[in-house]
């Protein structure tokens, strides 16, 4: 779990997150019950990505979050 903390994705989310978005995203979240980590990896990848656009990622992780979006996101 420590290992993860350290991750690429880890620290852009925490620098974009703290510096920049925290209300824009939990109003995301708490209007529309929108997924703010599946937003901060679509930023991550958009700005990481050599391949530009990378469906097959985005499918991936969001398979993998839809347990955590339906029990904790939609029922804020």
């Amino acid at each position: 779990m420590v290992e993860d903390l350290n991750t690429a994705l880890w620290q852009f989310s925490i620098r974009i997150y703290r510096d920049r978005v925290p209300g824009a995203c939990l109003l995301l979240q708490d209007r529309h019950r929108f997924d703010v980590n599946i937003l901060l990896f679509c930023l991550f990848q958009a700005r990481t990505s050599a391949q530009g656009d990378d469906t097959n990622a985005l499918k991936r992780v969001m398979a993998a979050a839809g347990p955590w979006h339906r029990q904790i996101v939609q029922h804020i």
